[in-house]
C-alpha cells in the first residue's frame, strides 16, 4: 500500500501435533500466536500471542503468571 511502512510478517503454520499456530516477525523480534483455547466470553481474546526467544522457544513468564497454552519445543 502506498505511503505503508512494512513492520514485519506473519505466516500460518501448522505443528507436528496439528496445532495451527501464526508465526510472527516484526523487525528482529519474533512471535507466536495460538488459538484461543479458553475464550469465555466476546470481551476475551481471540488469539494469544507469545514472545520468542532467539532458539525460537516461547519467553517464560513471570512468577505467579500462567500461560493459556502450553507451548512444546515439538509443537514449533
Amino acid at each position: 500500500m502506498a505511503g505503508r511502512e512494512r513492520v514485519g510478517a506473519m505466516w500460518i503454520r501448522k505443528s507436528q501435533k496439528g496445532t495451527k499456530y501464526i508465526s510472527i516477525q516484526i523487525g528482529d523480534k519474533r512471535y507466536v500466536a495460538f488459538m484461543n483455547s479458553n475464550k469465555s466470553t466476546t470481551k476475551s481474546p481471540d488469539w494469544i500471542v507469545y514472545e520468542q526467544d532467539q532458539q525460537n522457544q516461547p519467553v517464560k513468564k513471570q512468577e505467579g503468571e500462567k500461560p493459556t497454552i502450553e507451548i512444546s519445543e515439538d509443537e514449533l
